[in-house]
Order: structure tokens, then sequence, then C-alpha cells
């Protein structure tokens, strides 16, 4: 009897169990979750609000405006950005063409330049046979350059730039404090040298030598890792960052899993039919 009483109360506890985990599922993934949206569109729309107005008080100071979409994108995880009145995104430094009227009908046009940013430009694509607006300069099947062709172009551009600007390789370096027993001064200035470090006269105080200096930022994991066995696990060594210098010996490289703008050629061949 005790047994079967228990039983009972063991399936309707369970059963009550269930039954507000599943109110408190049902509540999370439908109720919470529309509350959720509702309160966040609540919140943008008063930020929106906020901001236009921040937008009037700064909207010749570029560098304001700039600041103004970053803040408002990471408080409300939303990007936000103005358009001018022909619908052209503002505040930004995209390539663009000059096209300059000598002469118009329209007199407020005569003499006059327009600025028009490259990713407003028609792509081949779109382009529509008889568009009177494209004849006689545009023939169909001609290519017409957009910004991206551009952006395609500037590491073949930079890599000249920096080739004309006859560059020069800089190094980290450490400066280093060492301290190390009297037996081992001689082997650990031989690896000293061969690690390409600069160091002054070693100054002996008692059983020790202390040597002060600069090395490679490269060559100190090497050196540490080798200084116990040099030294008897007696040496000491203490580096911090100090500044760079010239790099001297054979230039490191970098592979490159892309196509290579040192080689006008490659890049070009790949870029053109990449257009």
């Amino acid at each position: 009897m005790k047994r079967s009483i228990v039983f009972k109360l063991f399936l309707l506890t369970s059963g009550l169990c269930l039954f507000i985990l599943a109110v408190i599922f049902v509540g999370q993934t439908v109720f919470f979750k529309q509350f959720y949206v509702h309160q966040k569109v609540k919140d943008v729309k008063a930020a929106f609000q906020d901001y236009e107005q921040d937008y009037l008080n700064h909207a010749t100071n570029k560098q304001a405006m700039a600041e103004l979409e970053q803040d408002f994108y990471q408080k409300y995880n939303t990007w936000i950005t103005t358009l001018d009145a022909e619908g052209n995104l503002k505040h930004t430094d995209d390539f663009f063409m000059e096209i300059k009227l000598d002469r118009s009908d329209d007199s407020a046009l005569s003499n006059k330049t327009i600025t028009v940013p490259l990713y407003t430009v028609i792509n081949v694509e779109d382009f529509i046979t008889d568009n009177p607006f494209l004849t006689p300069w545009i023939n169909e099947g001609e290519r017409i350059a957009i910004a991206g062709d551009f952006r395609k172009l500037t590491p073949l551009v930079l890599m000249r730039a920096l080739a004309e600007a006859t560059t020069q390789i800089y190094e980290p370096i450490h400066r280093f404090e060492l301290e190390i027993p009297v037996d081992s001064l001689s082997r650990v200035l031989f690896k000293l040298t061969q690690a390409s470090s600069t160091y002054q006269d070693p100054i002996q105080n008692d059983q020790v030598f202390m040597i002060h200096g600069m090395i490679p930022i490269k060559n100190i994991q090497p050196f540490e890792n080798q200084l116990p066995g040099w030294t008897q696990g007696e040496g000491v060594f203490l580096s911090e960052f100090h500044g760079y210098q010239p790099f001297n010996g054979e230039v490191p490289l970098c592979t490159r899993y892309d196509h290579n703008p040192l080689n006008r050629k490659e890049y070009l061949l790949h870029t053109l039919n990449s257009m």
C-alpha cells in the first residue's frame, strides 16, 4: 500500500515538474522571443531619434559622423548609415570620376563639374540595348570600369610604390641583462655572437659576470632554452623590448597563397580574367 502511494506521488511530482519545464520552454521560445524582438525594435527606434538629433548637430563633421555610426552599432548591434538626396552613401571616400559639362541647354549645368562615385556606375551585365543614355559612347559588349576594378589594381600600385621608395627592412630587438658564472663566460660570449647580439664588456662581481647588450627578438627563445646547459643552470637572462634596427642578411619571405603583385604579368593576367 505504501509503495503504491509513493509511486503515485512520484508520478505526480514528475508530471508537475515536466509541466513546469514545458511552460518555461514554451514561454522562452515563443513569448520571450517576441518580447525581445519587440523591445529590440523599440530601443532602436528610440535610439534612432537620438541619432537623428546628433546627426543634425554634426552633419558637417565626417569624423564625428563615423564615430556616431560606430557607437550606434556597438550599443545596438545595428548598422546605420546616411544617404544623400540621390540615394548615394554619404561620408565615404570611394573611387569617383569627374564629368565636366562644357555646354548644356540648362544654364545651371553649363561649365559645371559633376562627381560620380564609381560604385554607382552601371555594370556590363546591366547593359540594355538601345538605351539612349549609353548610345553612342558605349557599344554593346564593351566593358565599363567599376570601383572593384580599381581596387583589384591597388596591390599592383602599392608594390610599385614600395619598390620606388627604396624601403628599408627593420627587425625588433630587446635590451638584455645576463648573469652567468665566471667559468662559462667564453662559451656564452661565443653564443651571444652567434645570436647576432651586441654587448658591452662583461663586468665581474665576485663569482659571476654581468653582461648588458642588445639581441634580435627572433634569437631570444633559442638562446634562453640553451642557457641552462651552458651555465649549469646558474645563468639568469632578463630582456625587454628596446626598439628596431636595420635587418642584416637575407630578407625573410612569406608564402603567398594568391597571385603575386610583384609579378606584374601574372597578376594582370589573373586580374583581367577575373574582371
